[in-house]
């Protein structure tokens, strides 16, 4: 994701990002660890807008999206600047996390594949859902 001068975050975003990464436990040996930053409070949508997001695949695909670089998580920790955003991570075998690179992933979700989503099919990854339901909640970024 190569961001211009006026889409890349504020300092002050990149750093309650790397202090809220510098808090996280180790990655246990033999591990690798994915990261995502994600709202803290949802705000439950308009019935209309629901069905909407349900027939585009958007529900199927919440929370599944991740990175492995934390220099891309400031991007998204501004685009959840609104709902208190939190850090998020999963640790899993180096293998398994290959395959759920989004440039790999053969699911469909709403008839697409996540890399038709993806800006960056190649830095993304796209997790199970069983992965994404057991993800763990780190802290909330501080001062966003």
């Amino acid at each position: 994701m190569d961001l211009n001068d006026k889409q890349r975050p504020a300092a002050h975003v990149e750093a309650s990002v790397f202090a809220a990464i510098e808090n996280l436990p180790a990655v246990p040996p033999g591990l690798c660890r994915l990261l995502r930053v994600e709202p803290s409070i949802e705000v439950p949508p308009a019935a209309w807008l629901l069905e909407r997001l349900v027939s585009s695949g958007a529900i199927a695909a919440r929370d599944r999206w991740f990175v492995a670089e934390a220099s891309l998580l400031p991007f998204y920790a501004e685009d959840a600047a609104d709902g208190a955003p939190r850090l998020v991570y999963v640790d899993a075998r180096a293998e398994d996390i290959e395959s759920w690179r989004v440039s790999r992933v053969t699911e469909t979700i709403a008839g697409r594949t996540p890399a038709s989503f993806s800006l960056d099919p190649e830095r993304e990854f796209f997790v199970p859902r069983v992965v994404a339901d057991h993800r763990v909640f780190g802290c909330t970024l501080q001062g966003l």
